[in-house]
């Protein structure tokens, strides 16, 4: 009887018209962006939840842009369940594929990393997923929410003219690009290797 957009993937049931990032690109904006400068030993890391949150979209991306990398470059993602999300379990994944940057939106990966006595960005990058705001705290990728927010208000409007109302026959989600920041956790463009 009403008129609703939903936000993000979170809500699975009723199948709503939804707004949101398009994670799937946002990663993809965030590892050439890694990679531009020096980067190459790109490690995801994730507690399951964060990325089922988002329809696997995280993890998606990651392992298809990954594809674009040479063999030898290419680490398997840390994307555990959440009981096993732990500094125990991140340092046993770090100690062996040895990542030169890390993308997560878990920021406690900051205080593990200085537990094992490594400098953010001198020894290993950090990349955010979700920068709260563009105050440039985090490198990372700023979901652009007000945008989203102001997308779904303009889609629900759009429904309440057209009379539309109840679950939609064939929902549709409006894809909110994210917008690349520069912050401390990550090696500036004029830093970057050459060789890179």
């Amino acid at each position: 009887r009403v008129s609703a957009v939903t936000l993000g993937y979170s809500l699975a049931r009723p199948a709503l018209h939804r707004a949101v990032n398009h994670q799937f690109r946002s990663m993809r904006l965030a590892m050439r962006q890694i990679r531009k400068r020096g980067y190459h030993r790109l490690g995801l890391a994730l507690p399951a939840s964060l990325n089922e949150r988002v329809d696997h979209q995280w993890v998606g991306s990651f392992l298809g842009e990954q594809q674009r990398f040479p063999v030898s470059e290419r680490i398997p993602a840390l994307v555990v369940e959440d009981e096993a999300w732990n500094a125990a379990t991140f340092s046993k994944w770090f100690l062996r594929r040895t990542p030169d940057v890390i993308i997560s939106q878990e920021e406690k990966i900051l205080q593990w990393l200085a537990e094992m006595g490594k400098r953010v960005p001198r020894d290993v990058g950090f990349v955010h997923l979700n920068c709260r705001e563009q105050d440039h705290k985090f490198a990372g990728i700023y979901q652009n929410g007000p945008t989203i927010g102001a997308v779904a208000v303009d889609f629900l409007v759009s429904m309440i003219h057209r009379n539309e109302r109840g679950t939609p026959e064939l929902p549709h989600s409006i894809l909110v690009e994210g917008t690349w920041v520069d912050g401390p956790t990550l090696r500036r463009l004029d830093q970057a290797n050459p060789s890179g």
